[in-house]
């Protein structure tokens, strides 16, 4: 796959877009690829910056679009799926998904993808609907995107599944205490170039356990988890990735042992947004299959939280290689 090059950043706006590039395309980067916005207003733009991060400008070519649409298609019949907060409809080659809570909706094809407003007066929320309406085409340029974590550094990264509450987010600081990067603890991009699998983060802010978090008292956002969100944890950077861990709190002290290739390939099915597609379950059991060559590794997490960071951030290193 050859990937577009990143043109250097201009001084650019809270939003990441530049006033000198404000009367050209909107081309953002998103991992390895370039994302086009087309249409969407600065409110829309600032949903998705709250939905992703502050995705930085691009000097393209885009790669994927992402375009507002005044009036949406409908969606044909019952609903296909139900998913956390919102509604998919499948037809043919397309996904239609709507977010229940604000009403907007989003949809997609392998070509591109498209949102579209609720009902008046709402704002969008995005941040449920875009990773499903991304995904696929994303995964026509030959991008996964998974729901995990990713740490390590240039040199080589792990990725980390697992279901909700497993310890993804204790993994993450165990990393960050043996002083290694946190790639992303939510949305992570797996692609092949070169013979290499790459990952990298979307640069959505980071969650954790607030016990886990020593923050000096300062007042950090809390999410409905109880977790923190600690600024400047996320490294831009990609790496090449050389394991997958898969964590879960375990009785007793922690441990690190090589895991089976079943478990670790129904977590990735799991966490792949693009499953949610029929057509793209084939590519994303390919991937599954690569990902199942090893290292596999199972990270259990102390039960003492005293001893949960300190145990897991050795087991990480011990995973790399270091």
């Amino acid at each position: 796959m050859e990937l577009p090059s990143t043109g250097s950043q201009r001084p650019s706006s809270p939003s990441g877009r530049s006033a000198a590039a404000s009367a050209g395309p909107d081309i953002r980067a998103l991992g390895p690829l370039a994302l086009s916005l087309i249409d969407l207003t600065p409110r829309w733009v600032a949903a998705l910056e709250r939905s992703l991060g502050v995705l930085p400008v691009h000097a393209g070519p885009a790669t994927v679009a992402l375009r507002r649409l005044a009036a949406p298609p409908a969606p044909v019949g019952e609903r296909d799926e139900a998913y956390p907060g919102g509604s998919v409809w499948r037809s043919g080659p397309e996904l239609v998904v709507r977010d229940d809570a604000s009403g907007c909706s989003g949809g997609s094809t392998g070509a591109g993808a498209w949102l579209a407003d609720g009902p008046p007066g709402l704002e969008p929320d995005l941040h449920r609907l875009l990773p499903p309406v991304l995904a696929q085409p994303l995964l026509g340029a030959g991008v996964h995107l998974v729901h995990g974590a990713a740490v390590g550094d240039a040199g080589g990264a792990l990725l980390v599944v697992g279901p909700s509450g497993a310890g993804k987010s204790t993994t993450t600081v165990a990393a960050r205490a043996a002083g290694l990067h946190v790639l992303a603890d939510d949305l992570v991009l797996v692609w092949e170039d070169g013979g290499t699998r790459w990952v990298q983060g979307i640069p959505r802010p980071v969650w954790v356990p607030a016990e886990l978090e020593a923050h000096d008292g300062a007042s950090l956002p809390v999410d409905r988890r109880g977790r923190v969100s600690p600024p400047g944890w996320l490294w831009p950077g990609r790496a090449p990735l050389v394991g997958v861990v898969l964590p879960r709190h375990a009785p007793g002290a922690a441990r690190l042992a090589p895991a089976d290739a079943a478990p670790v390939g129904r977590q990735l099915v799991a966490g792949s947004f693009a499953a949610m597609w029929p057509a793209a379950v084939p590519q994303v059991l390919r991937l599954v299959g690569k990902l199942g060559a090893g290292p596999l590794w199972d990270l259990g997490l102390a039960a003492d939280r005293r001893e949960r960071v300190a145990a897991a951030h050795a087991h990480l290193l011990a995973a790399l290689g270091r």
